[in-house]
C-alpha cells in the first residue's frame, strides 16, 4: 500500500510541477495583459473600498463588477450589503463604484451621481405608490 501511494507522489515531483512562472515587469506587459490582471483583483479591490467606507459594515449579501469593457472608465461595480445602524439593528443599503488606474494600481471609488440617482428613483417610485393608493 506505501508503494502505491509514493508512485503518484514520485511522479509528481518528476513531471516538473515545481517549476517556476516568468514574471514580467508591468512595464513590459501589453494594455491586454493590464486588463486581465485588473478582472482578476477588481471585486476584492472593490469589496476592500466598500468596508473601507461603510461605517458599521457588516457584510456583503451580493456584489457584481461590470468588466468586459476594454475601457477601464466604463467598468461599474455594485454592492448591496448590511451595516449596523445607529440604533444598533441592522440595515442594508447599496453602493455603487467605478474604476480607475493610479500609476498601474487598480482603484475603486464610491460613484455618488449614480447613487443620488437610484436614491431618487426609488423615492419618486415610493411616493407615486402612496399617491396612487398601493403604500
Amino acid at each position: 500500500m506505501k508503494i502505491l501511494l509514493c508512485i503518484p507522489i514520485a511522479a509528481t515531483l518528476l513531471c516538473g510541477c515545481n517549476h517556476k512562472q516568468k514574471v514580467i515587469a508591468w512595464e513590459d506587459q501589453t494594455p491586454q495583459q493590464h486588463l486581465e490582471h485588473w478582472r482578476s483583483i477588481d471585486e476584492s479591490i472593490m469589496l476592500k473600498e466598500c468596508t473601507n467606507s461603510l461605517v458599521g459594515f457588516s457584510r456583503v449579501t451580493e456584489a457584481y463588477v461590470d468588466d468586459l469593457s476594454a475601457n477601464l472608465k466604463d467598468w461599474q461595480g455594485h454592492v448591496t450589503a448590511d451595516y449596523v445602524n445607529h440604533f444598533g439593528g441592522i440595515d442594508r443599503t447599496n453602493l455603487w463604484y467605478r474604476f480607475r488606474s493610479d500609476a498601474g494600481e487598480l482603484r475603486a471609488f464610491d460613484d455618488y451621481e449614480l447613487r443620488i440617482k437610484t436614491d431618487q428613483q426609488t423615492m419618486e417610485a415610493h411616493w407615486k405608490q402612496i399617491a396612487n393608493g398601493e403604500k
